[in-house]
């Protein structure tokens, strides 16, 4: 089954951008715990020493260029699945 691309990259990017917002929401109202969390995707690195509480506009270029990144891997992900699908029988 093909990929529609439209679609796939407009599915991706809603729910990375969604996951961008919480993530930053997080961030900005409960640092702390939030840092806790993270450094455990980190195997625990204390990413306390190198965080800060970004500003609005910093969270606003991170959430355009996240949009950017991910409808680019969104088609190129649709652009490799429809040629590895089309050899398939």
């Amino acid at each position: 089954m093909k990929l529609d691309t439209k679609q796939t990259v407009l599915s991706v990017t809603i729910v990375i951008s969604t996951l961008y917002l919480l993530c930053a929401l997080f961030i900005f109202f409960a640092p702390t715990t939030a840092l806790s969390f993270f450094s455990l995707w980190f195997h625990s690195l204390d990413i306390t020493k190198i965080a800060k509480t970004p500003e609005l506009s910093e969270i606003a270029i991170g959430f355009v260029t996240m949009l950017i990144v991910s409808a680019s891997f969104a088609m190129l992900f649709v652009k490799i699945w429809n040629k590895c699908e089309g050899g398939k029988k």
